[in-house]
């Protein structure tokens, strides 16, 4: 009789295309003709993963398989992952992934074309990778927040004798996007190369996270118990809120606020208030504080999966851009940085929709290079 390892192998190789021998086909048929086992199949075969590993790991399989793809800008190759965990037990669960080799059929129906990939910039997509309090770390790229929910009380049923606070990070890499719901009720947008670390329950007198990169909170009201979001370069505290907050390397921090109030607090000891369409952004090499009024919908667009420009540098736009569709602005000229330019773009959209209305207002040029953009006159 195959192992379970040996039967995850055939159907990775099924799934992905591969022939089987004779006598392996007949094996997998052998398994699959227990109702439970067909079940399993078929919901590995729709892709839905992390719910079918989640699902394997209640039904008590001494070895599972979880299946995960990983899409890159130049090559879409389909990756199958073979998991093999202990039973539940006690306090914690001993975890190891093992590499399964994906056959060059995989990459055929992958559609694996160098040269039509490296010629094409491509909207993100909803993907993110939550790295859990012990430091294991699981793909969650096409679900949503309830497949992390799914996944933590997973954890924590395991893990409930412990009684120590236990913070998970949802990390978002470029071209990507997320939206989760903290235990409190409060709703979260990531955006691309973007961070939370947050509790798997708030406790004590405030609600404190931890983000790097591009959020949107929607806050749930809690009077009694602060939220705190905590950033390498201040805190902003709040109530009841909606915000969005920018913290990416290179650029001042700023906090735009859409309703609500919030308060920012400087690592000197300084404390700022924002009000309603007024944004907040901080210098960190100078020091410096500047609360504006601001049109805020300019800010947070992006959570309702547009782009919207008003009169801002080509650098800045760029980058901005570079962000959600993964490619590197190269300017043949430092020159064409400072241009200023305003548009309207859904993230949904050819980049090149944009472009070249920018080459026709601006009287530049855009040729896209592989995984570059190149600016000349």
């Amino acid at each position: 009789m195959k192992t379970t390892t040996d039967i995850s192998k055939l159907i990775a190789r099924k799934i992905l295309g591969d022939t089987l021998a004779p006598e392996e086909e007949a094996a997998l048929q052998a398994w699959l003709s227990d109702g439970r086992n067909a079940a399993t199949y078929e919901e590995v075969k729709r892709l839905d993963l992390v719910s079918a590993m989640l699902r394997l790991e209640r039904e008590d399989y001494g070895e599972r398989m979880v299946a995960r793809f990983r899409r890159t800008q130049q090559r879409r190759m389909l990756r199958l992952f073979l998991r093999r965990a202990s039973v539940w037990a006690g306090v914690a669960a001993v975890v190891a992934l093992l590499f399964l080799a994906v056959p060059r059929s995989a990459r055929r129906l992958a559609g694996d074309n160098t040269q039509q990939t490296a010629m094409t910039i491509v909207p993100g997509e909803a993907k993110a990778i939550l790295t859990l309090a012990d430091g294991q770390q699981i793909d969650v790229t096409g679900g949503d927040h309830r497949v992390v929910d799914r996944l933590l009380d997973s954890v924590s049923m395991a893990l409930a004798d412990t009684v120590a606070v236990r913070y998970n990070t949802l990390s978002i890499p470029r071209g990507g996007e997320f939206r989760y719901e903290l235990a409190d009720g409060t709703r979260v947008w990531l955006n691309a190369e973007s961070e939370l670390r947050f509790p798997e329950t708030f406790g004590g007198g405030e609600r404190r996270v931890y983000v790097k990169g591009e959020v949107f909170f929607d806050v749930a009201h809690d009077e009694a118990h602060p939220f705190v979001v905590s950033t390498g370069r201040g805190d902003v505290r709040v109530l009841g809120t909606r915000f969005n907050l920018t913290d990416y390397a290179g650029t001042p921090l700023a906090a735009t606020l859409v309703e609500g109030r919030i308060r920012f607090h400087t690592p000197d000891g300084r404390d700022y208030d924002v009000r309603p369409s007024q944004q907040l952004t901080f210098d960190e090499a100078g020091g410096t504080v500047d609360v504006q009024t601001v049109d805020v919908s300019v800010y947070t667009a992006w959570v309702d999966h547009q782009f919207v420009f008003r009169n801002q540098s080509l650098e800045d736009i760029l980058t901005t851009l570079s962000r959600w569709y993964d490619f590197h602005p190269v300017f043949a000229d430092d020159s064409l940085r400072d241009i200023r330019l305003s548009g309207r773009l859904y993230r949904g959209d050819d980049i090149r929709v944009l472009l070249n209305s920018y080459e026709r207002a601006a009287g530049i040029r855009f040729v896209i290079r592989g995984e570059n953009i190149l600016v000349t006159n």
